[in-house]
């Protein structure tokens, strides 16, 4: 099972489970044992190493529970064990937009060139119409692909956003300006340039200093060193179906505002507190439900409001998944019965079960493998190496990071393909052989 399916599960376990429980809160305590056992036996199916959960409800933390191992030392999750949350990480820059422009340092309808007024794709008019609001939404135009292809970015220099934003001048928009949506990282990688822009620091300063510490958020950031003392979960990739830890990956600095903050389980719920219009206040109420509004339609029965789905068959409920190459990450609330969850995972295999795998060539293609088998060899060379990566949407170095067993196969693959297609050419054309046709 993945853990995109086994996350859809939980979800609904879980808001199962709270809705139970709200129902009777009037009569006893909630009980979360099943929840646990549930919980406890889909992570071992999933070969999940490890996990933490938190569910809040009425403005208070009201379970914190690890499972299994938090690393190869074989120490328990805690609430303050620290893990990548991945795409959650949306759902804090979107946030933060929303605290500078209740300042009046933004404006969610002003466009990008306004706050970046070098900022530029290939199309001049569009550069000029991408909005603040469809960055946040999703519909500003650029591909889910152009969002894919900073995973094994090393570069950590503190221009690092400011650096991918400028070099966004030959992208071409895969849509107008607010006509469709389309899920991007780099969506976000612009609002946290803005955000560095405008208030005059970097975006991880600016997190900890207006969101985190207020919040109270003790051990979560937005930089790869987490806080000192911090108890830091190791992250597992899938290799051929076993949990592996996973050591030494890239941190790309200009994917954090999209991808890469640190949190525990805690800490998230803390933030899904805040959410529900609990605790420290640091956006207003209507700056909330702004946040949580939908503003795109997927086309599907999710919307999308600012780094966070919303479901036309449940109003007031709002969910979001977040996915590195070693963690996994799913949260959730429901405005209507005031509670929210977040489930923090130390194992990611985003690509690496949905891998393709080459079929038999069949019909006019055994002509290439009979007549030109070089050309077949490059052919599913080409068919692994260029067009997996296309379809996934992802480069092969991400993918490389995501699947790695996978992705070594498709490698591996192609030199075969190409190997033994040279090897076919060469044996007919060898001295000594004869180029007699096969027999059937």
């Amino acid at each position: 099972m993945t853990t995109t399916k086994m996350l859809a599960r939980l979800l609904g376990a879980v808001t199962l489970a709270m809705t139970m429980a709200c129902t009777a809160r009037a009569a006893q305590p909630a009980s979360f044992e099943a929840l646990d056992g549930y919980l406890q036996t889909e992570l071992q199916r999933a070969g999940i190493p490890g996990a933490a959960l938190v569910v809040v409800a009425d403005g208070r933390i009201v379970h914190l529970r690890g499972y299994g191992v938090s690393g190869p030392d074989g120490r328990l999750p805690s609430p303050e064990t620290v893990f990548q949350i991945g795409s959650n990480s949306k759902s804090f820059t979107a946030l933060a937009v929303m605290q500078l422009v209740e300042a009046g340092r933004l404006q969610l309808d002003a466009p990008v060139q306004r706050y970046l007024p070098w900022f530029r794709v290939a199309d001049a008019d569009a550069s000029a119409r991408v909005t603040l609001r469809q960055l946040l939404n999703q519909t500003s135009g650029f591909s889910h692909r152009e969002g894919q292809t900073d995973f094994a970015n090393t570069y950590a220099g503190a221009d690092a956003l400011e650096r991918r934003v400028r070099g966004l001048t030959d992208a071409r928009l895969a849509s107008a300006p607010g006509q469709h949506w389309a899920y991007s990282n780099i969506n976000f990688v612009i609002l946290g340039c803005v955000i560095e822009a405008v208030s005059g620091t970097s975006y991880a300063r600016y997190m900890s200093e207006h969101v985190f510490e207020p919040l109270g958020m003790r051990n979560t950031a937005a930089a790869s060193q987490s806080p000192a003392r911090a108890h830091v979960a190791t992250g597992y990739r899938f290799w051929f179906g076993s949990a592996i830890a996973a050591e030494g990956l890239p941190y790309p600095q200009t994917l954090v505002p999209a991808g890469y903050l640190t949190s525990t389980a805690r800490d998230m719920g803390t933030y899904l507190i805040a959410h529900l219009g609990g605790g420290p206040r640091i956006v207003s109420a209507a700056g909330l439900a702004e946040l949580h509004r939908t503003g795109a339609n997927t086309g599907q029965r999710y919307g999308y409001a600012m780094g966070w789905a919303t479901d036309i068959n449940a109003p007031g409920l709002l969910t979001h998944e977040g996915q590195t190459p070693e963690f996994t990450s799913a949260m959730g609330i429901d405005e209507r019965q005031r509670w929210g969850f977040a489930l923090l995972l130390n194992a990611s295999d985003a690509l690496a079960r949905r891998a393709a795998r080459p079929r038999p060539a069949t019909g006019r293609w055994r002509v290439l493998l009979t007549v030109w088998p070089l050309a077949a060899g490059l052919l599913l060379a080409a068919a692994l190496v260029v067009y997996v990566p296309i379809a996934h949407e992802i480069s092969l170095s991400g993918m490389m990071l995501f699947a790695p067993d996978a992705s070594w196969l498709l490698v591996a693959n192609a030199v075969l393909a190409v190997s033994l297609g040279a090897a076919l050419v060469l044996g007919r054309w060898l001295p000594g052989k004869t180029n007699r046709p096969d027999v059937v």
